[in-house]
């Protein structure tokens, strides 16, 4: 694959009105070629290894060998492939299954003509573009393969437009929840089955409340500041000062940046993590 000059391109579609198109539409272009076209995934094998594109737009249903099947044998020999997969239906799972073998991107046939130039130079890049109205309607029609409500998560937050840098702190944010939430419950639990006084019966009901809050992420600010001093209380008047330190801590950081994404407080209330501003990415005021 070349590194100069305009980017080398490989169509690959069962259908010649579709080639001739992508061929139409790259020909207006000044930094970029077709050098080859297949008609099938056995064509666009032998292609590849003539050519050494840089780009390859890969459609998924062809006749011989499919476009998935393609893709996988050309990643195996050359692992740089840089491949966009083209497809008629959002909700097709062979999609998901193209990613996973190393596909770049992928658009629907009918896209704009300028997010189809625009995603062949971003994938040349070394970037991976996804198309949001794809990856939502995949997210929601995509029943085939069983995706978890996880990855169904993470597609809606694609299609919103959030990048992986913040999806992540969703993530975080989840298991920060999930670690204070169950380790409030299992206190309680383990407290209360040592037959504790009617006082404390409440006080490890309270901290049971709000674990059960703090895992289902409803009302996480109140919580977690409740739960900070629940922790404090624990502190003082009872072993494992570290424990209860590290809980404190994490509660309090849940009650300052807020629940994530993926909560009853993001659903209900659209609160999600409070933006905090990188200093050291700041543009400097003009002079």
């Amino acid at each position: 694959m070349s590194n100069a000059g305009p980017i080398r391109i490989l169509s690959v579609d069962d259908h010649p009105l579709v080639r001739e198109g992508i061929a139409g539409l790259v020909a207006i272009q000044s930094d970029m070629t077709v050098v080859g076209e297949a008609a099938n995934g056995r064509e666009a094998i032998h292609q590849f290894r003539v050519h050494h594109p840089d780009v390859t737009l890969m459609d998924l249903q062809m006749p011989e060998m499919s476009g998935l099947d393609a893709i996988i044998a050309i990643r195996g020999e050359f692992a740089e492939a840089r491949i966009v997969v083209l497809t008629t239906y959002a909700g097709d799972v062979q999609v998901l299954r193209a990613l996973k073998a190393g596909a770049r991107a992928y658009l629907l046939k009918n896209t704009l003509h300028k997010e189809l130039v625009e995603t062949i130079r971003a994938v040349h890049a070394g970037k991976k573009s996804l198309s949001p109205e794809v990856s939502f309607q995949l997210a929601e029609h995509a029943t085939d393969d069983a995706l978890t409500p996880a990855e169904i998560r993470v597609l809606r937050l694609i299609a919103e437009g959030n990048a992986n840098k913040e999806i992540a702190p969703g993530v975080g944010l989840l298991l920060m929840r999930l670690s204070a939430g169950i380790g409030l419950l299992f206190d309680a639990a383990v407290a209360l089955r040592s037959g504790p006084p009617t006082g404390a019966v409440l006080l490890h009901a309270f901290s049971a409340g709000l674990g059960m809050l703090l895992l289902a992420g409803l009302w996480t600010p109140i919580a977690g500041a409740l739960a900070v001093v629940d922790a404090l209380w624990n502190l003082f008047s009872s072993g494992h000062p570290w424990r209860w330190i590290m809980m404190a801590t994490l509660c309090a950081a849940l009650a300052l940046i807020g629940p994530g994404a993926w909560s009853l407080d993001a659903r209900l209330f659209g609160w999600k993590r409070l933006e905090i501003p990188d200093r050291k990415r700041q543009t400097p005021p003009p002079l």
